[in-house]
C-alpha cells in the first residue's frame, strides 16, 4: 500500500470526492468535494488520498491516471 514508505512518490491531481455523511440519522447522503489532493504512490502502483471532505481513498495509480 502507497503508506509502506517504500519508493513512494507524490503527484497533485485535480479530483472529484463523495463521502457518506451521518447526518439527523440519515446515513445515504453524500458529502461531495471537488479541488487538488495529493496522491501517494507506492512501488506496487497502490495509491491513496484524502480528500478535503475527509473520505480516504485507496485505489492505484493506473485507475487515477486514466482519468486525467
Amino acid at each position: 500500500m502507497a503508506t509502506s514508505g517504500e519508493a513512494v512518490t507524490r503527484h497533485t491531481v485535480i479530483t472529484y470526492c463523495t463521502a457518506g455523511v451521518d447526518l439527523f440519522g440519515f446515513e445515504d447522503l453524500t458529502c461531495n468535494w471537488e479541488g487538488d489532493v495529493d496522491v501517494y504512490v507506492d512501488s506496487d502502483n497502490s495509491a491513496v488520498f484524502t480528500c478535503g471532505n475527509g473520505h480516504v481513498n485507496e485505489t492505484t495509480w493506473d485507475a487515477i491516471a486514466g482519468d486525467e
